[in-house]
C-alpha cells in the first residue's frame, strides 16, 4: 500500500469527460481525490469514503485539451491505496483522448493508485444566438 504524495501526470488530447478510476483500498476512510492543472492548481476535488477492497469511484469531471494535469489526492492526507512499483510503461493513450505520460515521483517504473481509467468524449454542442420572432395569433375562422 502507498501512503505518501504522489499523482500520474497525464495530457488531455480532445476535451473528455473522466467518467471513473478504480482502486485497491487497504482501508475504510475518507479520501479527498484531486484533479490539477501543470501548475498544480486543483481543478476538480471528489471528498468520498472508499472502503477496504476493488472500488470503483465516480469523478464525471469535464477536463479540457491541456498537457501535464495531475490526478492525485490532498497532500499529506495518506491514501492507503495500492500502488504498483514497478511494470509501468509509458504512455497509455486511452481512446485517443488522453495519454497517460508519468508520474510526479518522475518515476518511469511505477503507477499511483488509479486504475482502469473510463473516459469518454465530451460532447460538441452547438448553440445559436437566439432571435427574437414576431408571432401573430389569429381567430379561429
Amino acid at each position: 500500500m502507498y501512503t505518501g504524495d504522489q499523482a500520474q501526470i497525464f495530457d488531455v488530447l480532445k476535451t473528455m469527460v473522466l467518467k471513473s478510476v478504480k482502486v485497491y483500498s487497504n482501508s475504510n476512510k475518507s479520501r479527498t481525490i484531486q484533479l490539477r492543472n501543470s501548475m498544480g492548481t486543483v481543478l476538480q476535488q471528489l471528498v468520498t469514503t472508499i472502503d477496504t477492497g476493488t472500488r470503483i469511484v465516480n469523478l464525471n469531471w469535464e477536463v479540457p485539451v491541456g498537457t501535464d494535469y495531475e490526478l492525485g489526492w490532498l497532500a499529506g492526507s495518506q491514501p492507503d491505496l495500492f500502488r504498483n512499483s514497478a511494470g509501468a510503461n509509458y504512455p497509455y493513450t486511452l481512446n485517443g483522448l488522453v495519454s497517460i505520460t508519468g508520474n510526479t515521483a518522475n518515476d518511469p517504473a511505477r503507477w499511483y493508485c488509479y486504475y482502469d481509467w473510463q473516459v469518454e468524449e465530451k460532447p460538441i454542442t452547438c448553440v445559436s444566438p437566439r432571435t427574437p420572432v414576431q408571432a401573430t395569433i389569429n381567430a379561429n375562422p
